[in-house]
């Protein structure tokens, strides 16, 4: 099973190279989200 993070990350490229800009923004928001929760809790985040 795929990682939540990978699907962001492929979302991500597939946005940019699209050019959605908006998808793009909200992806990596997310992807930020994320980041931030495993580093404040000094673990990696699983599905």
């Amino acid at each position: 099973m795929e990682n939540p993070r990978d699907k962001l990350n492929e979302a991500l490229k597939q946005a940019m190279l699209n050019k959605d800009a908006q998808r793009r923004d909200v992806i990596r928001v997310a992807l930020s989200a994320i980041k931030q929760v495993e580093v404040d809790e000094r673990r990696e985040l699983t599905a």
